[in-house]
């Protein structure tokens, strides 16, 4: 009987153990629990949303995860498996991936080392000659709070100590705002026209004395730091981009080269024979 009891009462620890972490998601039999939502949270692709605390993040997440589990609970009732609509794009979806596989092989047997050099030249020729200047940016969700930041820095306040307290951007906020050094010539695409004309009349090691509108409705203020003569990464570093580059010269040159081997031709209305453009001609 003692034996029974023990029994009992560790199957029932450990069943308690077990299921300890709270449901806070439950459609219909199916649960979700806290924990979860750490390892969905943990796995994220977004670095943000892994490097917040669950607090900050807990709500959205836990929202986000119930709408898809009440979507995903509504469909499998219609059993779609063998629905000839759903086949039929899965075919078309199946056809695209295909396409897009082929080619990106094709294009990968035409890069060589020869072909990004050249690339690259053309990459040393544009930045030549121009000037580059270390960026700081503090961001923040209203004018409000730019404006108690602006405040701050006013009275002197350091301000990579002031961006690690107060910025929004997860991607600077730990470098104390530091975006890094920037071509001027980059900076308007990188962070928008009012910005890049802020910096230009902005002095090394000064910070900008009004708060600047961003694009998506946000607000911030920027900080220059030290001008120095553009710097271009080394070859092997900017080997990757450098292959972005090139991918759709690559891809033209296969399309050229596989068009005259399959003999493929085109024709005017009437008929006559025509010029294929791969890549048509802006108007």
């Amino acid at each position: 009987m003692k034996l029974k009891l023990f029994l009992l009462f560790v199957c029932g620890a450990l069943a308690v153990q077990a299921g300890d972490s709270p449901v806070v998601i439950q459609v219909g039999s199916s649960k979700v629990t806290l924990e979860d939502l750490q390892k969905l949270k943990d796995s994220a692709s977004a670095e943000q949303v892994r490097a917040a605390t669950m607090d900050a993040v807990f709500r959205p997440l836990r929202d986000q995860k119930a709408v898809e589990l009440i979507l995903e609970t509504a469909k499998s009732k219609e059993n779609l498996s063998s629905d000839p609509e759903v086949l039929k794009m899965m075919k078309e979806a199946q056809k695209a991936i295909e396409m897009q596989v082929f080619l990106g092989r094709e294009v990968q047997k035409r890069i060589t080392d020869d072909k990004l050099k050249v690339i690259y030249a053309e990459v040393l020729k544009k930045v030549k000659n121009q000037k580059e200047m270390e960026v700081s940016i503090i961001l923040t969700g209203n004018e409000g709070e730019a404006n108690i930041v602006l405040a701050e820095l006013n009275t002197g306040k350091d301000f990579s100590e002031v961006a690690q307290k107060h910025s929004i951007e997860p991607n600077t906020k730990k470098q104390g705002g530091r975006v890094g050094f920037l071509i001027e010539g980059a900076i308007s695409e990188v962070l928008g026209p009012d910005v890049a004309q802020s910096l230009k009349v902005l002095k090394d090691g000064v910070h900008s004395k009004k708060v600047i509108k961003t694009k998506d409705g946000k607000f911030l203020i920027v900080r220059r730091g030290s001008s120095r003569a553009a710097v271009v990464p080394q070859f092997e570093e900017l080997k990757p981009q450098l292959v972005s580059m090139y991918s759709q010269k690559g891809l033209i040159e296969y399309i050229d080269e596989i068009k005259k081997t399959l003999g493929a031709k085109v024709f005017t209305m009437d008929g006559k024979p025509d010029t294929l453009q791969i890549v048509p001609k802006k108007q």
